[in-house]
């Protein structure tokens, strides 16, 4: 009996343990994105010095402080016509797509090459009959050993195969898409354009919404690092239209079978609208509050279509960057480190390590704000900033699991009612139904949850006496 007593104080001391280090991550996440100054991160600091073996470090981000892809969303800005329809229509399609790593023929990334005055020469040339390409017979330094996304587009494999090479001496960007070969002194590809690395990163040709293409995908130094400092971009089932960023658009709803209630217009500009605290009360691994703080701050632009009405997702730096010079895969490495187990899921002896977007986020809380955010041009806000420093996640803003939320399937275009609405009855049920679901799933984060269930039970004894 004595032996079992000191069992469970031993667990119960381990408990404790672990309850205090989740919430030190947790503080020290949260402290990170806060401290961070980001006008120490710009376009300038390394460039030239980058290589496969020198890549930019977690808060490096591309472009100009005024690109809309380094704006951060002004708080109170109006949201877009339309945004619940969009949004409904985008969730309805299908869940997030994960971030799959491991599998090179899966890799739908974009590799970046940062080359230097001794890479060899190649002349660029564009194989589609579309007219005039930017980029046509244009001769650049390029690393002898990079390939594009997936490997060469071939006639039996003719797929997307990205490849982006910074210049760091003229500081241009040559986005590449559909690379073919690569031999001799020339590369070619089917179309592309080029930005400047100290612009604003449009005008460029290989996404549709003609975004610089290194504009917005996530790269895994980021989430090691627990850090984001850019706007994301993502990719929609189809578009029929183009707001600003977007200066191009993709596959029309008609020609992917879609309805066209399903468009949702390029370069529209997608915000989680949460706070840091309620990012920082979910019980997910970092690396995905890294994503959503993202999405919070700074949103995501639609930069490209997917043709299918259950795939949606956010844009990565492709492995390639890395294992095209024989370097192991960060991403591989970066999985096993946070322990993703590893599938064979394509049965062609690579192992897929799957980074999963779905679980317990509030995607309902996804909102398309207006044009002005991304011009810069919103009206002064009037609102409250949102995040007071310590506001727990609304008990409606996370179903949970199995109950019907977007992300398990089910509907998005209503909430259950806040705790201290309608019947007091209900909010104390409501209250007690969701202490059993946080015991049961979120053990590890005990003392926030109970912070939480003591404010709504504040809130449902308020309703009651109102």
């Amino acid at each position: 009996m004595a032996n079992g007593l000191a069992k469970r104080l031993f667990l119960g001391r381990r408990a404790i343990l672990w309850i205090g280090l989740a919430l030190v991550a947790s503080m020290a996440f949260a402290q990170r994105a806060a401290a961070v100054d980001t006008s120490a991160c710009n376009f300038q600091n390394g460039l030239g010095s980058f290589s496969s073996t020198n890549q930019p470090g977690d808060c490096w981000r591309p472009y100009n402080d005024s690109s809309p892809f380094n704006r951060q969303l002004p708080q109170g800005a109006p949201l877009a016509s339309g945004s619940s329809s969009m949004v409904n229509h985008l969730l309805a399609g299908g869940q997030v797509g994960y971030l799959v790593a491991g599998d090179p023929q899966r890799d739908g990334g974009v590799p970046i090459y940062w080359s230097q005055p001794s890479d060899p020469v190649y002349t660029l040339h564009c194989t589609k009959p579309w007219g005039r390409c930017a980029i046509e017979g244009m001769q650049i330094h390029v690393p002898a050993s990079a390939e594009p996304t997936g490997g060469f587009a071939t006639p039996g494999n003719d797929h997307d195969a990205h490849m982006t090479i910074v210049d760091q001496q003229s500081g241009w960007e040559y986005d590449l898409w559909n690379v073919q070969s690569k031999t001799g002194s020339t590369i070619n590809f089917g179309w592309g354009g080029k930005t400047r690395i100290d612009g604003d990163g449009l005008g460029s040709a290989a996404v549709a919404a003609d975004y610089g293409s290194i504009a917005g995908p996530i790269r895994v130094q980021e989430l090691r690092d627990g850090l984001i400092n850019h706007a994301l971009t993502m990719a929609v089932p189809c578009t029929d239209s183009q707001v600003y960023p977007a200066q191009g658009t993709g596959m029309r709803c008609s020609d992917a079978g879609l309805p066209a209630s399903s468009s949702i217009a390029m370069g529209s500009h997608f915000e989680l609208n949460m706070s840091d605290s309620q990012i920082a009360a979910l019980n997910v691994p970092t690396w995905k509050k890294t994503i959503l703080t993202a999405l919070a701050k700074y949103g995501a632009y639609v930069s490209d279509t997917t043709g299918n009405a259950d795939q949606w997702g956010f844009e990565t730096e492709s492995s390639q960057s890395y294992t095209s010079f024989g370097q192991a895969d960060p991403w591989v490495q970066f999985a096993r480190s946070i322990g993703l187990r590893p599938y064979d899921f394509n049965n062609n002896g690579y192992q897929e390590y799957w980074f999963d977007l779905r679980s317990d986020v509030p995607w309902n809380r996804l909102q398309v704000v207006d044009v002005c955010a991304a011009r810069g041009t919103c009206p002064a806000s009037t609102q409250t900033p949102p995040d007071a420093g310590n506001d727990p996640l609304p008990a409606q803003s996370v179903p949970a699991p199995g109950s019907g939320d977007a992300a398990q399937g089910g509907s998005a275009q209503t909430d259950p009612a806040a705790p201290g609405t309608g019947d007091p009855g209900k909010c104390w049920r409501d209250r007690a139904n969701w202490g059993r679901e946080y015991r049961r799933s979120h053990a590890r984060l005990g003392p926030r949850y109970r912070r939480l269930l003591a404010q709504m039970a504040r809130t449902c004894a308020l309703g009651a006496t109102a």
